[in-house]
């Protein structure tokens, strides 16, 4: 299976958010250095043409998402002034990538974790860039070549 990574961009929301708010985190996610949970969903095309231009379908509803959902297009930073990490609601967006998958879901063996999942299948964060910088969602959109 070979997944080729098409285009990466920011994904806003649709209208801008209310400036300034700020979010802390809860005491469970202050024990450690925030890291993303990775998690893969999939779907079975059952209808032919149904999943046609989906990535522009998803955006354009991620963009809606956005404006009521606004922690999502933020970014986490220290506390200021406290311990801890909190949610800077600043619009900063989440980070996109459109791919093609030359294989089917039927190539991937069981659904059990493996390299195909951890390596190509979702995005990474690159955790030596300041915690500031790192986008609190990452979305990657894999489709038949």
């Amino acid at each position: 299976m070979q997944i080729t990574k098409l285009e990466t961009s920011t994904v806003y929301p649709e209208t801008p958010t209310e400036p300034g708010t700020i979010l802390p985190c809860s005491i469970c996610d202050n024990f450690a250095r925030p890291i993303h949970v990775r998690t893969i969903y999939l779907f079975k095309e059952n209808v032919p043409g149904a999943h046609d231009n989906v990535s522009d379908k998803l955006k354009a509803a991620l963009q809606k998402l956005l404006v009521v959902f606004y922690p999502m297009g933020g970014r986490v930073r220290r506390a200021e002034g406290k311990t801890g990490y909190e949610i800077d609601c600043n619009d900063k967006g989440v980070v996109w990538v459109d791919a093609e998958v030359d294989g089917a879901m039927d190539d991937i063996e069981s659904f059990q974790p493996n390299w195909i999942f951890d390596k190509l299948l979702v995005p990474r964060a690159d955790y030596s860039m300041s915690i500031e910088d790192i986008p609190v969602q990452f979305i990657q959109v894999d489709g038949p070549t």
